[in-house]
């Protein structure tokens, strides 16, 4: 019987060892297990099996057993530690059926393995070791051939296999079946010499139990190490055996508890950016597809605008990023939103800038300036077209940049600009036939009709005006003060009216529209009683006669 049993059981160690592990782990995962255990007992000594008297029958032996197991190996090992106490009854050699009894009390520890695991099943095998105290209580009638011991102490190691079934997170329910293999022959109080080896034959028992187990901190592990107990991630509904159930870059625990996306969705907000992607490359919020609040998703200025999604206002020029690009009107589910008579569904305001460039337009006005200060159209260095960009017209010309003639004197700014006269003064956009405009400027040696360099940039504004007006001619008039003789001074100002023409007609303005007339003293504009009058006097006009 000894013999066959210790197969049996080998057997089925061998069996449970080489069974792949396949299954989803049910049964580790904790900080500690408590159980109970009550054991029937069958004595394995040289009083039993084929040596055991006719008509001998089992007689009932228990042991009850008090244990705590802890994880060594979360998927695999746990270790036990246990003491029990127990009587184990047997019969000895007497024809008469004599009975005898041994109190036991084990203390051990146990490895137990888990190599199958099936949803709310555990198979495993043990194997340990431990001291065994025993008393004899009812020695047995058959004489000792070797001196025997009443009591003591003893190693002993137990082996078997373990059936658990989970009724609870917290309660386990297990059955088991195992062979003790004592280091002593006087459990039973009868020590024989095997006649065959010469060798002592240790007694054994077999003892099959049911236990409870009381589990303590169930799935507080983290298999995966992703920061979340297996038990909050059977909550969450995440894989509690991979770090990153969604793949999206983050693990679970971090989703969770510091990011607060979803550990599984890949992309919680729906923005097109992968939640690890919005965390550790743009920087930006897995839960809001709009991180910085400008009207374009963050998938949308990444992919498409190359915006920053951190910052509303890339280029920094005023203007969020999605009011350059989007379009937008008052209210369009009211027919006239403002009581201006106007339909909303035509007010619509397009910019269209550049959310990456401040100057859309490259015209030297920030784009904020030229939609909310200026009106100028920010996509146009030049919005009215009149050859003036819309910087120059503001702040050099002060000319209107939405108006390409700002004083609406039929002249445009730039021609107006070009000849000299004021873009904003109406008065001077058309050249009045008969009407004198005295060229400022133009001066001349003292009694000479030889014309200063200093006169060159009031001749130009006589020149651009002819050649911005080809259909014109004009009247060229010399005047002197009233110093010297009258002949002398009519020859004079002839002689310098003339030279006026010389100058203009060598810059290729046709002599035929041109007359020099000289005015001599005649025509003075105010007296001739002071220093001043006289150089106001001494002038040259421009008239238009056609």
């Amino acid at each position: 019987m000894h013999n066959r049993l210790l197969l049996f059981i080998c057997q089925l160690i061998l069996i449970f060892t080489v069974v792949p592990n396949n299954a989803e782990c049910q049964f580790n995962d904790y900080k500690r297990k408590f159980g109970i255990q009550i054991n029937g007992l069958v004595p394995n000594t040289e009083f039993d099996g084929d040596k055991a008297p006719k008509g001998s029958t089992y007689e009932p032996s228990f042991m009850g057993r008090f244990f705590m197991r802890f994880e060594i190996s979360r998927t695999f090992l746990e270790a036990e530690v246990g003491i029990g106490y127990g009587k184990l009854n047997g019969y000895d050699l007497d024809p008469d059926l004599h009975l005898w009894t041994t109190n036991l009390l084990p203390i051990d520890v146990r490895l137990i393995a888990s190599p199958l695991k099936i949803k709310y099943i555990d198979i495993a095998v043990f194997a340990g070791g431990g001291i065994l105290n025993w008393t004899v209580k009812h020695k047995p009638l058959s004489v000792s051939p070797k001196v025997s011991r009443i009591s003591g102490w003893t190693g002993y190691v137990p082996f078997g296999v373990l059936f658990g079934i989970r009724l609870s997170e917290n309660q386990i329910i297990e059955f088991s079946g195992a062979y003790n293999h004592t280091f002593s022959d006087d459990i039973n109080f009868y020590n024989n010499i095997d006649a065959y080896t010469d060798a002592t034959s240790n007694d054994g028992f077999v003892q099959g139990g049911v236990s409870i187990i009381f589990v303590s901190g169930a799935g507080m592990g983290d298999n995966d190490k992703d920061g979340l107990t297996n038990r909050e991630e059977k909550e969450i509904g995440t894989d509690p055996e991979t770090a990153d159930t969604d793949r999206d870059g983050l693990n679970d625990g971090d989703e969770v508890k510091k990011y607060l996306s979803n550990p599984l969705s890949d992309d919680t907000d729906g923005d097109g950016i992968k939640d690890g992607d919005e965390v550790n490359q743009f920087f930006t919020d897995p839960n809001k597809p709009d991180t910085d609040n400008d009207g374009l998703s963050d998938f949308e200025e990444v992919s498409k605008q190359k915006t920053d999604p951190v910052m509303n206002d890339t280029d920094k020029d005023g203007l969020t990023d999605g009011d350059e690009i989007k379009t937008f009107h008052s209210n369009p589910l009211m027919i006239d939103s403002d009581e201006d008579k106007l339909n909303d569904s035509l007010e619509v305001m397009v910019y269209k800038t550049n959310p990456t460039n401040p100057d859309t337009d490259g015209d030297g006005l920030l784009d904020f300036d030229e939609i909310m200060i200026h009106k100028t159209n920010p996509l146009d260095g030049d919005s009215d077209g009149d050859s003036v960009n819309d910087f120059d017209e503001i702040n050099t010309h002060k000319t209107n940049p939405m108006n390409s003639d700002s004083d609406n004197g039929s002249v445009g700014d730039y021609a107006e600009i070009k000849r000299g006269t004021d873009p904003n003064d109406a008065d001077d956009d058309v050249i009045k036939i008969n009407v004198p405009i005295v060229l400022d400027g133009i001066t001349f040696a003292k009694q000479r009709a030889d014309i200063t360099p200093e006169s060159a940039a009031t001749l130009q504004f006589a020149l651009r005006t002819l050649i911005i007006y080809p259909e014109i001619s004009v009247l060229i008039g010399g005047h002197t003060d009233n110093v010297g003789s009258e002949v002398a001074n009519q020859i004079l100002s002839q002689k310098r009216a003339e030279a006026v023409k010389a100058w203009l007609v060598l810059y290729g303005i046709s002599p035929e529209r041109i007359t020099a007339v000289g005015f001599g003293e005649s025509n003075p504009i105010v007296p001739n009683n002071s220093e001043e009058n006289k150089k106001i006097n001494r002038r040259v006009e421009f008239v238009r006669i056609k």
